[in-house]
């Protein structure tokens, strides 16, 4: 049986790919699909679309940070009950990520 805060974690991302919640969350989560859900792990499948591209054709950073920070907030949330926390992360990017690439988190 899967647990409260887990399945609460796996829906609310489900329903940021669906067109539920704020413009931005909505806009950076619409092809993402929540693949495996366990306390402290989501592992999901997510194409970049060209919507989120920048300038250059590339997977626009802001909208790549707004993606990882709503999947580790899921996945705080699957084991300490908070959707909302504050996390402390750091992102490098070592290249470019261009739109229509499929990503596995």
């Amino acid at each position: 049986m899967e647990d409260d805060k887990v399945r609460i974690s796996k829906k609310w991302l489900q329903q940021l790919s669906k067109g539920a919640g704020s413009p931005v969350d909505v806009l950076t989560s619409q092809s993402l699909k929540v693949i495996h859900a366990q306390k402290g792990l989501m592992r999901c499948r997510f194409v970049v679309s060209e919507k989120l591209a920048d300038g250059n054709g590339n997977w626009h950073v802001g909208a790549m940070a707004t993606l990882i920070d709503n999947i580790a907030g899921a996945t705080v949330h699957s084991f300490a009950g908070k959707i909302r926390p504050t996390l402390d992360f750091s992102m490098s990017y070592y290249s470019s990520a261009k739109i229509q690439v499929h990503f596995f988190s």
